[in-house]
């Protein structure tokens, strides 16, 4: 994905991109009914909320700025702090899954 939806300039791209998120997205749902644990099914369904939204966050962010009027400052760091959330949540799932995945087993 993209850092920002400033960076979304070919929205054929951007659409084959969004289309990608939503299958990892439902990969991730599939993977939370199937996991073995309370933690790590829930660590799989927020990543998939979480990739959601980013790429929700994004839509936002390109869709204001292709908007015919100019966006005010205030919006501005509406969609900015979107964005900034949206990846701290994001990164934060997918460290959870991780930890799931390849859980830290300590010295042997």
């Amino acid at each position: 994905m993209p850092a920002s939806g400033r960076e979304i300039s070919d929205l054929a791209h951007w659409q084959s991109v969004r289309e990608q998120v939503e299958e990892v997205a439902v990969a991730l749902d599939q993977s939370a009914s199937a996991a073995p644990t309370q933690a790590a099914s829930a660590a799989a369904a927020g990543s998939a909320s979480a990739v959601r939204a980013m790429a929700s966050a994004l839509e936002s962010e390109r869709l204001l700025l292709e908007g015919a009027n100019a966006f005010t400052p205030g919006q501005a760091a509406e969609v900015e702090h979107s964005e900034s959330a949206s990846k701290a949540e994001l990164d934060a799932a997918l460290a959870r899954l991780a930890q799931e995945v390849r859980p830290n087993t300590g010295p042997q």
